[in-house]
């Protein structure tokens, strides 16, 4: 039933007039109580595999957020995010969803941020890094952008 509320026709209405019926296929419904859940049963397979395939920067699914968390010395913590981010990326794309542009990644040293913001540029993906940010005591903090569901 869940399924068929969020699939069903919408009408918008307006001082007592109804719009044409509008398909809303692409997108969660705000304010439902089952959005987060169907969001999360849709990213369950590719994000349990993912963290079994990245081991040392499993992502962590917040409804629509992501965040990746790595640790170790400055050359293993580096070269582990760019895999994930990268990699990420391309689940993100299978699974047909947009990224937003508002990703940041945080490092101890802005310099691994840099780093790695510089080589994804490379691929063509685009993160910013955030000089304001709380050291949070860890190596590197990826803050992935933010999922535009639009595409569910």
């Amino acid at each position: 039933m869940t399924i068929l509320q969020h699939l069903a026709p919408k009408i918008l209405q307006c001082q007592g007039f109804c719009s044409r019926t509008i398909i809303v296929n692409t997108s969660i419904l705000a304010g439902c109580k089952h959005s987060v859940a169907l969001t999360r049963v849709f990213f369950l397979a590719g994000i349990a595999q993912f963290c079994v395939d990245k081991p040392l920067a499993p992502p962590q699914i917040y409804v629509d957020d992501t965040a990746m968390i790595t640790h170790g010395d400055h050359e293993v913590a580096t070269h582990s995010m760019y895999n994930t981010i990268e990699d990420f990326v391309e689940l993100s794309k299978q699974l047909g969803l947009k990224l937003s542009t508002e990703g940041v990644i945080i490092a101890r040293r802005p310099s691994a941020a840099k780093v790695i913001i510089k080589e994804l540029q490379k691929k063509g993906i685009r993160y910013n890094t955030n000089d304001n940010a709380k050291y949070l005591g860890i190596d590197c903090l990826l803050l992935p952008k933010t999922l535009n569901m639009e595409n569910i």
